[in-house]
């Protein structure tokens, strides 16, 4: 089984990749939605988040998503001590899905696949970029905030050079290069 992790800034286009894999019969693990179900269901995370951030971040048990941003975008000590909590549930998780495949191919999606204290292990590495303003408009459109509330979460991320050094494969997703054949580009080369 040949194990394929896809990575890129916040609104490079890394979960249209890892969409494109899905629909190509990939099974892929998104990273950003293990983690919501894992503070839904995982009581042992709920509980060190709780002790670590307040009880208020949980509203019958439900993540206050909010709330949780407030606290760890703007204080860089939280924001890596919340990594250290849900990075290793994150890998366990990862490596209990894992186990269930029989796929030839799967892939692993997470904006944090390089800087991570997952201890995961993949045989290639693909890194999604696109130009800061084009990143900045998707988020903005996509979740209704301000281009300065993008900027300060992309200072929090590696930049998508280092992230793109690091890499494979590197995809681009400007907007004017088709992402298909790059994708399929990178498959035949598997």
């Amino acid at each position: 089984m040949i194990c394929i992790g896809i990575t890129g800034g916040i609104g490079s286009g890394k979960s249209v990749v890892a969409a494109i894999f899905s629909s190509m019969g990939i099974p892929c693990y998104l990273a950003d939605d293990a983690a919501k179900s894992l503070y839904e269901k995982d009581a042992e995370l709920r509980q060190t988040m709780k002790l670590a951030f307040g009880e208020h971040i949980f509203k019958n048990e439900i993540l206050d998503r909010a709330a949780l941003a407030q606290i760890v975008f703007n204080q860089p000590d939280k924001l890596q001590q919340l990594n250290h909590l849900v990075h290793p549930a994150i890998g366990r998780d990862f490596q209990t899905w894992k186990a269930s495949q029989s796929a030839p191919i799967i892939a692993f999606e997470s904006a944090l696949l390089f800087q991570s204290e997952m201890g995961l292990d993949f045989d290639k590495s693909i890194a999604v970029t696109a130009p800061e303003d084009i990143r900045i408009a998707r988020v903005c459109r996509r979740n209704n905030t301000s281009p300065e509330e993008v900027k300060s979460r992309m200072q929090h991320q590696w930049p998508q050079e280092e992230i793109a050094e690091k890499a494979d494969f590197v995809l681009v997703n400007d907007n004017r290069q088709a992402i298909l054949p790059q994708v399929l580009n990178i498959l035949n080369q598997l």
